[in-house]
């Protein structure tokens, strides 16, 4: 009470209180600025005899700021910004300070990158920069957002990826030749890796040899002609082979593990990353990206440029086969279950980073939606949207494959009840719709139930789906027993089709019909897949909104000591 009251009465005591309130918050304040993880600065202008800027003096700093600069917060106080950090400068964010200090609006700056180099070690940092004018001074603010950078990089990286992978299997899908597949693979890994310079080495049938068959970066000439040893570790390419897994190199004028070829050298080639390209009785190749600049290539990279190699593998394979198809008749018999395996094989190795894009994504919609505006918000949606309908894309491509595996186990199978438990279950999901399904008696077929049973669901299904803008659905279901099969059909008043492309109803991922029905193309080839194996037939007819009819034919059953 004495110091309030003290120096002249009642005013002076309360200036005093406010003298002594005044100096708790700067204090306060001061303690909050200390113990903030972002470092925050004040700044004043050093100005030369015309009144120009030429730097800024650090008035005070806060522990966080000290240590950005590597500078200790009583040393920082007094000195020069641009002595102290001259990326400012480089940068540009030196005219951006003296901007916002000379103008008074507000500097908002994001993700601004810099090299921090200290100790011999360089690490690349990305910052939210903001700047604002106060009396005759610049209050700085760098919030570290390189964690979040470098997740979304990830992301981003992840599903171009993904979409490369997607793309280039679509292409060896298409019937592309061998000389097609290897290029368009080198441009997928140059592209997706980020790397100046790709190639595939194909060895020699006498595996003492590499050839370069395809190539981005390296003059046309040598594509075709260029060759390096294969034996031992001489090369690079003979080293990832006697490895087996992928071999990254971050430089390679001081490698030892192999001596780098001049195909390498000569380019100027100072990072690489390589695996081998398997064929089914040994190696075919190596396929490797590479860079000019130093690169610390990434266990997701190496897995991404496996799968780039698998699917490679996988093309080379069967154009081969298909060409060799007059010798080796067996060869054209085996060419689709190579497609299946290849399929398989493609499917798992997207599924790890597909969970991953999903995972990323629902992460940032759930935990980080307030940093995001609307159009952040529906991308990530979009993301996440692909995303499943990718991983059901997957689950029915791994469903079509197993058919080729799946051993029938064959018996008498009630047609009939089969159908019509299948129609109950649909009718289930069918609830405010107006839709019958008439079933004529069926016949007994002899095969596998399980797999029958998938043959009326996919059927019943798609007529449903193909219904689904009419007013009313009718569905039939009956046969014709013949003299050496039985012919089972399901017709639909629904959307039909053109009788043009008929032929294509049954191939994997064949589509008549635009995303307002939704499907991944794989019914119609797995009910083909099914009645085949059984020693059938399938068929169809339609007419555009008027309608389809799919049928399939089974063998009669075996009669009695038959069985």
């Amino acid at each position: 009470m004495s110091v309030l009251s003290s120096g002249g009465g009642r005013g002076a005591g309360r200036n005093s209180a406010r003298s002594l309130a005044g100096k708790r918050w700067e204090t306060a304040f001061k303690t909050s600025l200390e113990t903030m993880l972002d470092p925050f600065a004040i700044i004043t202008p050093v100005r030369d005899l015309d009144g120009h800027i030429t730097d800024f003096e650090y008035a005070y700093a806060n522990t966080a700021m000290a240590e950005n600069v590597h500078v200790d917060c009583e040393a920082l106080t007094g000195r020069r910004l641009l002595d102290v950090r001259q990326a400012h400068r480089s940068s540009g964010l030196f005219e951006m300070y003296c901007h916002a200090f000379d103008s008074g609006e507000p500097l908002a700056l994001d993700g601004w990158f810099y090299e921090d180099k200290w100790g011999g070690e360089v690490k690349l940092r990305w910052y939210d920069i903001r700047a604002n004018s106060v009396e005759g001074a610049l209050a700085v603010t760098w919030r570290d957002v390189t964690l979040a950078h470098n997740e979304r990089q990830a992301l981003e990286q992840r599903v171009l990826q993904q979409a490369t992978i997607s793309r280039l299997s679509r292409f060896v899908l298409s019937g592309a030749g061998e000389e097609q597949i290897l290029d368009q693979a080198v441009k997928a890994v140059a592209e997706a890796l980020h790397v100046e310079l790709a190639k595939y080495l194909e060895l020699s049938p006498r595996q003492d040899t590499f050839v370069l068959r395809a190539a981005v970066g390296w003059p046309q000439g040598l594509v075709g002609t260029a060759t390096i040893p294969a034996g031992g570790h001489r090369s690079y390419a003979g080293y990832v082979i006697s490895e087996g897994h992928p071999v990254s190199v971050q430089d390679m004028s001081t490698e030892t593990r192999f001596t780098p070829s001049p195909l390498l050298t000569e380019r100027g080639v100072l990072s690489g990353l390589s695996v081998v390209v398997f064929g089914d009785h040994g190696t075919l190749g190596v396929l490797g990206g590479h860079s000019r600049s130093a690169r610390h290539f990434t266990e997701d990279e190496a897995d991404f440029l496996q799968t780039i190699a698998n699917v490679v593998s996988a093309g080379v394979l069967r154009r081969r086969g298909e060409q060799d198809v007059a010798a080796r008749t067996t060869e054209l018999a085996n060419s689709n279950k190579e497609l299946e395996a290849f399929s398989y094989s493609v499917s798992h190795d997207l599924r790890a980073p597909l969970r991953a894009i999903h995972g990323f994504s629902k992460i940032l919609l759930e935990d980080h939606t307030e940093s995001l505006d609307d159009e952040g918000r529906r991308v990530l949606e979009v993301i996440c949207a692909n995303t499943e309908k990718m991983g059901q894309l997957i689950d029915d491509i791994l469903a079509f494959s197993r058919l080729g595996r799946h051993d029938l186990q064959s018996s008498m199978v009630d047609m009939d009840g089969l159908a019509r438990s299948v129609a109950d279950e649909l009718m289930e999901l069918e609830q405010g719709r107006e839709v019958r399904i008439h079933i004529e008696p069926l016949p007994q077929a002899f095969g596998d139930p399980a797999l029958l049973r998938q043959v009326w669901a996919n059927l019943l299904s798609n007529s449903l789906k193909f219904t689904a803008p009419k007013p009313r659905a009718d569905i039939t279901v009956d046969c014709d027993q013949r003299a050496d099969d039985i012919l089972y059909r399901v017709r639909d008043n629904g959307a039909g089709f053109d009788m043009r492309y008929v032929d294509t109803l049954f191939g994997v991922f064949r589509r008549l019909h635009g995303h307002e029905f939704p499907g991944t193309g794989i019914g119609l080839a797995i009910v083909k897949r099914v009645i085949t194996r059984h020693g059938g037939t399938v068929g169809a007819e339609g007419r555009e909104h008027e309608g389809a009819c799919f049928s399939f034919t089974l063998p009669r059953p075996p009669q009695g000591d038959e069985l």
